[in-house]
């Protein structure tokens, strides 16, 4: 049983459906882009280089797409893909581990150019992204980032009710996970919720509209507290990040953000575990729990 599971919030969680408990389906998500491996490789090299310059991202994105014009797929009827960040909305919260998906987020969205607008038909924060003359991301395919407004445990209402008035199959979902170390950043195609209780309330309002929970996941390691026994999981994933962890920190929010921007790109999910995926450092940093009360 992992550290999270173990802990049970205060508020009233939404209880899986049958369809959910019983997952059997492979999931899948088709690539949209017709880059071939060696192109896949060249490109994710180059934003990968990215990591050490976020800030040409815009530029560095349109010379690629002009530099890459298999990657222009012809949209159809595709609803595009949505790419989500858990966390709990107000200022109290803002630099939470719990709130990384906010943080990975934000710095996409700056990167590209955009800004954030209240959705309150779906409880949520959608960025604004610049139009298809200006935003080079559109090239590759239709993009939307959302921000549940719901607090963590109800961020299924805002996330199902999105993607089913979009009728978006492909999602990627940024959250903190607590049983990796921090330093460490790993992705996954559906499977458990690990016992995060975003991620349960994720399954229970989409898994009708995908049948299953086939979305994919950026699993952002914030270090395992069970290391520190004893230990208070709430108090932990409230607590903000140490300054110590900050240089770091920073990295790791532009090496997620490229991830997901590279996902988004190329809906190629083997290929951006294969190439985003982060290990940890040999030795994770120290990282003392703070009890701050229950988790939201």
């Amino acid at each position: 049983m992992s550290a999270r599971a173990r802990f049970s919030s205060h508020q009233t969680s939404h209880n899986p459906s049958p369809a959910v408990k019983s997952l059997e389906a492979k999931p899948v998500i088709k690539p949209i882009t017709r880059l071939s491996q060696q192109n896949l490789k060249m490109l994710a090299k180059e934003f990968l280089a990215l990591t050490k310059q976020p800030r040409d991202l815009l530029a560095k994105l349109q010379d690629l797409v002009e530099s890459t014009p298999e990657s222009s797929a012809d949209f159809g009827v595709d609803s595009g893909v949505l790419i989500v960040g858990l966390g709990n909305p107000g200022e109290k919260y803002a630099c939470n581990r719990h709130n990384i998906g906010f943080m990975v987020l934000d710095r996409l969205c700056e990167a590209l150019g955009g800004s954030w607008e209240a959705a309150p038909k779906f409880r949520a924060d959608l960025a604004v992204l610049p139009s298809h003359n200006t935003c080079p991301l559109a090239r590759f395919t239709r993009c939307y980032l959302l921000k549940p407004q719901t607090f963590m445990n109800l961020s299924g209402e805002s996330v199902g009710a999105f993607a089913r008035f979009y009728k978006i199959s492909c999602i990627l979902v940024i959250h903190d996970e607590l049983d990796i170390p921090f330093g460490a950043l790993r992705y996954k195609l559906g499977g458990s919720s690990g016992g995060h209780n975003g991620l349960k309330s994720i399954d229970a309002h989409i898994s009708d509209h995908l049948g299953g929970n086939s979305y994919a996941r950026l699993r952002f390691g914030i270090g395992d507290p069970s290391l520190h026994k004893p230990y208070d999981v709430a108090g932990f994933v409230l607590g903000d990040f140490l300054p110590a962890q900050g240089d770091e920190l920073g990295a790791l929010i532009t090496h997620a953000m490229l991830g997901a921007l590279f996902f988004a790109c190329t809906r190629d999910f083997a290929a951006t575990q294969n190439f985003f995926t982060k290990a940890a450092p040999s030795k994770a940093p120290e990282v003392a729990p703070k009890s701050l009360g229950e988790e939201r």
